[in-house]
């Protein structure tokens, strides 16, 4: 049996984890959900990821800790970082720090499909 491409999605905030999970779940991914930076690392090591979609304000580590720590570790990953405090300098430091892309809170299902295509290549419904 096949496997659908995986996310990891990762947000301290339990509603607004479940609402992506649920837009990518819509998208026709598996979704594997992560409340910070230590939880995330356990699932990015499941089966099927095919990207990483992380807010950036988190606590202790932020998305840029996580960012740093997929590049290295998992560079064929693409990371999609996501804020509701963005900023022009936040959305560079993001795509200079290696992000695919980065995504101003709040975004649509559209936004986040298209984010998601052009970092993977993987088709979306």
């Amino acid at each position: 049996m096949e496997h659908k491409p995986a996310v990891v999605v990762v947000d301290n905030h339990p509603e607004i984890r479940e609402v992506l999970s649920g837009l990518l779940e819509a998208l026709c991914f598996e979704t594997y959900r992560a409340g910070g930076y230590a939880e995330a690392l356990q699932q990015i090591e499941r089966p099927g990821v095919c990207a990483i979609v992380t807010d950036v304000e988190m606590h202790p580590e932020t998305g840029f800790d996580l960012l740093a720590y997929s590049r290295e570790k998992y560079p064929d990953i693409p990371v999609i970082m996501v804020s509701s405090y963005s900023s022009h300098d936040m959305r560079e430091q993001a795509l200079k720090s290696g992000a695919a892309e980065f995504l101003s809170k709040p975004f649509t299902m559209e936004a986040l499909s298209d984010a998601l295509e052009r970092s993977t290549r993987v088709l979306t419904v």
